[in-house]
């Protein structure tokens, strides 16, 4: 077995950039608080059992993680070649529901995004997205798999709202929980549900606009567009009394320029008055 140095050494590897943050997150915190966790994820690589590849969850070499099972996948596929030579090879790719195992199958073929989720090592928000890495013939040699950090999305979407004009737009996720942090909310990424007629219609599939209240229960003009590549839906929304300020305006200037023509009416037919009665008074004098 490794010395308690050795597997320190070992674990340093997996502090460089090769590495996501996720990773080198926990690494450092084994580092640095826990010892038992750090010599039970490092003593020894992770190695084929009856069943196949299994173990924890986690980072290390004697875990299950992308990195693991991306040294396992290279190391099958180079004897597969050793032994069948690299012309006809076929290879059946399946997964089963444990956790993180779709976004490596829906990769190999497509540009796939996981659905979001809390991660505990980042102490975030985050969702995974996935893309094939083909070589020269278009064949799928790797899957390229990385997390995004949603409120660096949220700032994306806001900094479009800003110039667009557009009032408020967020994302939120076929669960209705928020997705991207909406304009007048924070912290809500992940903890808070809402239900607003244009948030349950755009989950429910349908794509349009409507006139409702929103999730803080203020009369907006909406509109929503279900994503169904991502399973979430987009919304953005204007309050009403901003929206239809345009139309209010142009209501106050007609009824003004109507009193306005009202008034000079008014004096013009005074004015006619005033000079028929001085024409009549002047008729009669000359008579």
């Amino acid at each position: 077995m490794l010395s308690i140095e050795e597997i320190r050494t070992k674990a340093r590897q997996w502090l460089g950039p090769e590495f996501n943050e996720e990773t080198r997150k926990e690494v450092r915190e084994m580092l640095e608080k826990d010892e038992k966790k750090l010599v039970d994820a490092f003593y020894q690589d992770l190695e084929f059992g009856t069943g196949g590849l299994r173990g924890i969850m986690g980072a290390g070499t004697n875990r299950m993680n992308i990195y693991t099972l991306g040294m396992a996948t290279q190391g099958l596929s180079n004897y597969i070649i050793r032994e069948c030579g690299n012309e006809g090879i076929k290879v059946a790719i399946a997964h089963d529901c444990r956790n993180n195992s779709r976004y490596f199958i829906e990769g190999k073929d497509r540009t796939y995004v996981e659905g979001s989720y809390f991660s505990p090592a980042l102490e975030q928000p985050t969702m995974i997205v996935s893309t094939p890495i083909k070589d020269e013939d278009g064949n799928t040699f790797a899957v390229l798999a990385g997390r995004l950090n949603l409120e660096e999305l949220s700032e994306i979407i806001s900094s479009q709202v800003v110039e667009s004009g557009v009032h408020d737009t967020y994302l939120v996720n076929s669960f209705n929980f928020f997705v991207s942090e909406p304009k007048f909310g924070k912290n809500y990424i992940l903890k808070k549900a809402v239900h607003t007629e244009g948030i349950d219609a755009g989950l429910s599939g349908k794509d349009g606009i409507g006139f409702y209240n929103n999730y803080l229960g203020v009369p907006v003009v909406g509109a929503y567009k279900w994503l169904p590549e991502f399973k979430m839906c987009i919304i953005s929304e204007v309050d009403q009394s901003e929206a239809f300020a345009p139309v209010m305006r142009l209501a106050w200037i007609a009824a003004g320029s109507v009193i306005a023509i009202c008034i000079i009416a008014v004096i013009l037919q005074t004015f006619a008055a005033d000079l028929i009665f001085l024409q009549q008074n002047l008729l009669r004098q000359s008579s």
